[in-house]
């Protein structure tokens, strides 16, 4: 996860993790933030722990990696770090619910480095409502996703376009927080940074089933098992169409 500190101590998500690594701050242990934290547990929340909801896949093992350090922005250079440390250490996805509208070579080497070593990047395609590119989600072999409504329509503040490849539901999404007085809580946030972390549970639960796959099978099975939404077959608005996560652990490798 790459993104800000998460709470390593709340209820729903506590041994689960690797040592943590902040980037911008290496001598000092990531601090609990909100979205973080919101994003791990949709991907990760225990399962019949008697509180909040849980997990897409809540067998992972989650690695840390700050690159905010408590601050609102970071930049191309921090997040670049961030990708190979993942890469270096073992990870096996990268869940990015982060992004900016300029590219950024030093990223994009970044990003071609992990896929090369196997690691599946999934990430976020942004919150503008339009169809301007989204890095990192607008690379080649990372999975952008949109995120839809409760009602399978796109959600308003969803970035479009040609590097949508997939949507998850991204609209009031229940998780753990961490809230600055309460400290570990739950709430519900939107963005297409809940969605992302949906789609890339979806990719460790596959490849815990196939763990040989590489990063453009895992993306390609995503996004033939999709549920077409909008226009009949890939479109610009959903990409392929909502992740199956059925559809996916299903489908026969063969082919």
């Amino acid at each position: 996860i790459i993104d800000t500190g998460i709470d390593q101590k709340h209820p729903e998500l506590k041994g689960l993790f690797l040592p943590s690594y902040n980037v911008i701050n290496p001598m000092n242990q990531t601090a609990p933030d909100y979205h973080g934290t919101h994003v791990t547990g949709i991907l990760a929340g225990k399962k019949g722990n008697g509180i909040g909801g849980y997990g897409i896949n809540p067998n992972v093992r989650i690695l840390p990696i700050d690159v905010f350090d408590r601050d609102f922005v970071t930049n191309d250079y921090t997040v670049a770090q961030a990708i190979i440390y993942a890469a270096d250490h073992g990870a096996k996805v990268i869940n990015m619910s982060i992004g900016s509208s300029f590219p950024s070579t030093v990223v994009e080497e970044a990003v071609e480095i992990a896929i090369n070593k196997g690691v599946t990047i999934v990430a976020a395609q942004g919150n503008g409502g339009d169809d301007r590119p989204q890095y990192p989600a607008s690379y080649e072999g990372v999975i952008g996703v949109g995120s839809i409504n409760k009602d399978k329509k796109l959600s308003t503040f969803s970035t479009y376009g040609a590097s949508t490849d997939i949507v998850a539901p991204g609209e009031d999404i229940y998780a753990p927080i961490f809230d600055y007085e309460k400290k570990s809580s739950f709430s519900m946030l939107s963005g297409t940074s809940m969605a992302t972390p949906i789609v890339a549970g979806v990719a460790s639960l596959l490849l815990s089933k196939y763990p040989t796959l590489k990063p453009s099978q895992v993306e390609y099975i995503l996004e033939h098992t999709a549920t077409d939404l909008g226009e009949k077959g890939s479109d610009l608005k959903f990409g392929n169409g909502l992740v199956n996560p059925t559809a996916v652990l299903k489908y026969d490798i063969k082919k």
